[in-house]
């Protein structure tokens, strides 16, 4: 899979100037579904959020945190999508 350039991300959940948490200054853009298998996808399909240092650090400490994002990233896509085309994509349907 061809990988997309940084200055290619984009968000279908929000506008990622700031903190999708706390509104502060995003530091990182995080992928949704991250990991050397979903992370092209999540770039390719919009699912990246900004994130400031602390939630970017508790997104990949905190399990049942990063599955918050995972859902967000999930009720993103299906607002255009389907069940089985998020399933086709990423592998598994990680439970809302």
């Amino acid at each position: 899979m061809k990988r997309i350039p940084d200055s290619k991300r984009f968000s279908i959940i929000h506008d990622m100037e700031s903190c999708y948490f706390c509104g502060g200054r995003p530091v990182e853009i995080h992928e949704c579904f991250h990991g050397t298998a979903n992370r092209q996808k999540s770039i390719r399909n919009g699912l990246c959020i900004g994130l400031c240092r602390m939630h970017h650090r508790a997104v990949h400490n905190d399990h049942s945190f990063d599955l918050v994002v995972k859902r967000l990233g999930k009720e993103a896509f299906l607002k255009d999508h389907t069940e089985e085309e998020f399933i086709r994509i990423f592998g598994r349907a990680y439970e809302t």
